[in-house]
């Protein structure tokens, strides 16, 4: 049973999660699927800015929500306001922790909840162990009042049956991605300096501690001597200490700027992360055919077959990881087989796959 009516809740209106539920909201909506978006306003980022627009031209009801990234007493107001704008029959979608806090208060059994984690905070290094007891009971509480839960990866559908979770409950659905718009390599390419014969390895992700930009940099470090450049998308906290470890490495700093366009300038891609879920940028990388090499964290082996389309190495691991592009640099039949390869990968993640496994999860939680 498809739903006449979705409502979607979203704190997190950046990165992956902003991205996830943005491209959900214009496929739901294209396919003629009745929608109420709630949306966080303080962390919005520009193409989720732009997504709000569409959805408004197009008659969605659109809801600003001012909230802050953790749930507090103060915003309970929106649980009354989510379920009022739910007919009977809606889906309650909750999207990461925040959004789906509020939706699967607001919830019922004529409006079933389904929450998408895009990670749960349990399974972030970061968060101390006092602060996951915290938020396990409260995942186990909130998995009561909730009809089905997506997960992105099946590493995330395993931990949440760590934490407790009800394992019937769990679905996995990859994210997927439209083609991309990219500009012309050689265009990109002229703009950063860089020439035909020139390896450009790419990095793309927030310089802040989970993304580890610094280890990309030393592990670049490795291909010192060769005709390669690393280039770098993005900003944030660990600016300075990315800044320390590049020396004279041939490195091109780009900023927090919309990576999209720039991506069919890069030949292989590097991710240094040291916790992830289902990253969006590998599943962009491989679209377009480019090796990738990344760290072995969450659903990375999900998306990369070591030594077919890329390589996985070892979590924080410098060494490992040059390694890996010194041998992918140094051997062209090699780049070329793992270029095709990835291609043949990255066609798993469609977002037409992402919207069908979606709506199939709906019509569970109606049934």
């Amino acid at each position: 049973m498809t739903p006449a009516h979705v409502v979607l809740v979203v704190e997190a209106t950046s990165g992956g999660c902003g991205r996830h539920t943005g491209d959900l909201a214009l496929e739901l909506v294209r396919r003629g699927i009745g929608l109420t978006l709630f949306y966080g306003t303080r962390r919005i980022d520009a193409r989720f800015r732009g997504i709000v627009s569409q959805l408004e031209s197009q008659g969605v009801s659109c809801r600003a929500m001012d909230i802050a990234q953790k749930p507090r007493l103060g915003d309970l107001k929106w649980v009354r306001e989510i379920r009022s704008a739910a007919p009977k029959g809606s889906i309650i979608h909750g999207q990461a922790t925040t959004g789906g806090f509020y939706a699967r208060l607001a919830a019922s059994r004529s409006c079933p909840a389904v929450f998408t984690p895009h990670s749960f905070v349990t399974m972030m290094p970061y968060v101390g162990d006092r602060a996951k007891v915290v938020y396990g009971q409260m995942e186990r509480f909130l998995a009561k009042r909730t009809a089905r839960i997506i997960c992105v990866s099946k590493f995330e559908a395993e931990h949440g049956k760590t934490l407790g979770i009800d394992p019937n409950k769990l679905r996995v659905v990859y994210n997927g991605i439209a083609p991309l718009a990219c500009a012309e390599r050689s265009e990109v390419r002229a703009r950063w300096g860089v020439g035909p014969e020139t390896l450009v390895i790419g990095f793309v992700g927030r310089f802040d501690p989970p993304k580890n930009p610094a280890l990309a940099v030393r592990a670049f470090e490795k291909l010192r001597g060769l005709n390669a450049r690393l280039v770098m998308v993005g900003s944030g906290s660990l600016q300075g200490e990315v800044d320390a470890v590049i020396g004279d490495l041939p490195v091109t700093l780009l900023g927090g700027v919309h990576a999209e366009p720039l991506l069919g300038g890069m030949d292989v891609h590097l991710m240094s992360s040291d916790a992830e879920s289902l990253p969006y940028v590998l599943i962009e990388a491989q679209s377009l055919g480019q090796p990738i090499v990344t760290t072995d964290v969450g659903a990375a082996r999900e998306i990369v077959t070591d030594g077919r389309d890329g390589f996985v190495c070892p979590p924080g691991d410098a060494d490992s990881l040059g390694t890996a592009l010194r041998k992918i640099a140094e051997n062209q039949e090699l780049r070329t087989s793992l270029a095709q390869e990835a291609v043949v990968a990255g066609s798993r993640f469609s977002l037409d796959r992402m919207v069908e496994g979606t709506l199939s999860v709906y019509s569970e939680a109606l049934s």
